[in-house]
């Protein structure tokens, strides 16, 4: 599979999932982690003004296993393994963003410096640079 292809599958993972299906949000971020022996994910859901931290209900492992794919086929691709990746996906569209980190896997996990939680969800908020 490529790339293109692996992100259009994480994307409709998310979007298939029960925990978004029928809610309405106008943004999500999913912050995975891909480690040599760890994966793992968190993120959140937007409303207006709103926030709550969010994942898949079922669709987390099928997520996982998408991103350790895309993972490797991006390795080969450019040499190097990221370790963490940022999908955010905001309405209408939706669109779907997803940035990769190469070096620090702590950049977009709460404890990365970015003070409290609702500091941090609103730093992972589709659309916030």
């Amino acid at each position: 599979m490529s790339k293109d292809d692996l992100i259009t599958d994480i994307g409709y993972a998310i979007l298939s999932d029960p925990a978004y299906m029928n809610s309405d949000w106008d943004g999500i971020s999913i912050v995975i982690n891909v480690e040599p022996g760890h994966t793992s994910m968190n993120g959140y859901v937007y409303s207006g003004d709103d926030w709550e931290g969010s994942l898949p209900d079922e669709n987390g492992d099928d997520l996982i296993n998408l991103a350790a794919d895309l993972q490797d086929v991006m390795a080969a691709e450019v040499g190097k393994r990221w370790v963490q990746a940022l999908v955010q996906i905001s309405r209408p569209g939706p669109e779907i963003d997803v940035q990769f980190e190469y070096d620090d896997p702590a950049r977009w996990s709460i404890g990365g410096g970015k003070g409290n939680v609702e500091g941090y969800a609103m730093s992972l908020r589709p659309g916030a640079r």
